[in-house]
């Protein structure tokens, strides 16, 4: 597929939900104040649609559909199917991000676990009301299938377009909608099923056989050693051998 958004924001269309969903057991954009507090909490299953519309031809189109299972705990998985422009299915994409174990990618093909980040109990800290209002950030309050969600709009490092992310605290403040527009079309990632309740055990089963990998993380130390970011790399070091202390 071609990508018609910027490198920046595409990168934090991935990052937010499929695995960082990707870097983190919660990916938040506030960059202004990293002020938690612990609220009620319960479990929920978020099916969303991702679609794509041009701006030449107004075309759109449905890139992907995720559903993303969350318990209370923060613990959460996320499987992404995405489609090729005829609607037939492309591919599919599985991850999962547990405290105390990290969030890492399942690979089906290599049979193996891809460790993409760690995930401690301090990301089980929820972004409270006041806080996500405060954000510089902050646009605009709205409500999403029944939840109140504050919006932030950040505008694009390139000086064009923009995004806007929609922060909802009663599902654990999690952003449930993204926004990112540019001059080539706008990308949505939006909830049309929201089902509160603890997911299934069964759901976060992992496969007892599959090899753990630090692939993704390698790459991280390497370019962060790049940067001088040796602080960083190094703390990615240790996470790598207390994974690998586990398993032995």
């Amino acid at each position: 597929m071609k990508h018609i958004f910027s490198n920046k924001m595409r990168l934090f269309s991935l990052t937010v939900f499929l695995l960082g969903l990707v870097t983190f057991g919660l990916a938040f954009s506030l960059k202004h104040s990293k002020s938690t507090q612990r609220v009620e909490s319960f479990g929920f299953t978020i099916t969303s649609t991702q679609t794509i519309t041009t701006t030449n031809d107004g075309d759109k189109r449905l890139v992907a559909i995720k559903i993303r299972y969350q318990k209370s705990t923060g613990d959460w998985k996320l499987v992404t199917t995405y489609y090729n422009p005829d609607g037939t299915i492309a591919n599919n994409d599985t991850g999962f991000g547990q405290i105390g174990k990290g969030v890492f990618r399942v690979d089906d093909k290599q049979k193996a676990l891809d460790i993409l980040s760690p995930m401690d109990s301090g990301s089980s800290s929820r972004l409270s009301a006041q806080t996500l209002q405060n954000s510089p950030d902050f646009l605009k309050e709205d409500n999403i299938l029944g939840y109140k969600t504050f919006v932030h709009h950040i505008k694009g490092g390139d000086g064009g377009g923009y995004e806007e992310i929609y922060y909802a605290p009663d599902l654990q403040g999690l952003p449930i909608k993204h926004v990112f527009v540019s001059e080539a079309g706008e990308e949505v990632i939006e909830p049309i099923i929201i089902e509160k309740g603890e997911p299934s055990e069964s759901v976060f089963k992992l496969p007892t056989d599959y090899k753990i990998e630090f692939n993704t993380l390698l790459m991280k130390i390497e370019n962060m050693e790049a940067k001088g970011q040796h602080d960083g790399a190094e703390r990615t070091r240790k996470f790598i051998q207390q994974i690998q202390a586990t398993q032995r």
